[in-house]
């Protein structure tokens, strides 16, 4: 989902990296970069274009590999989320489908130098409810309607 991507890629430059999008290369455009990193944005699934993309960017401008990946959150297991209001507490465990993927992904990117980041999305057409979450775990994620 390309507009996903772009949400993502958008959030994190603004308002957590204070970057530069879409920067122009001899191989392609880097998603976001900054003084140390170049940052690809990709969904979890897509993980090993990530990697490749990223190596080929930081090579050629000089600067740190890192990926920025996005996942669906999946709220139907919401007690945990909110009983221990950590993002942090809920992805570090087992019941999150996502576990054994980040698993592998972290092995890679110790092997490979990659820096990798973690962006949770949640669907709130799918979860009327989602506005139980405290406003601490809202900016944790990025709602998308």
């Amino acid at each position: 989902m390309v507009g996903l991507e772009r949400k993502v890629q958008m959030q994190w430059c603004k308002q957590r990296l204070k970057g530069e999008m879409e920067v122009c290369t001899e191989i392609g455009r880097a998603d976001i970069i900054d003084t140390q990193y170049v940052y690809e944005v990709k969904d979890i699934k897509l993980w090993t274009h990530a990697f490749a993309q990223v190596l080929l960017y930081a090579k050629e401008l000089k600067l740190l590999p890192a990926v920025i990946l996005y996942y669906y959150l999946d709220l139907r297991n919401i007690q945990n989320l909110y009983l221990h209001n950590s993002l942090d507490y809920y992805l570090s465990h087992t019941h999150d489908v996502h576990y054994k993927l980040r698993k592998k992904i972290l092995k890679k990117s110790e092997e490979y130098g990659i820096k990798v980041l973690y962006q949770a999305v949640v669907k709130v057409s799918d979860y009327g409810w989602v506005n139980i979450i405290n406003k601490e775990l809202q900016d944790q994620v990025i709602l998308v309607y």
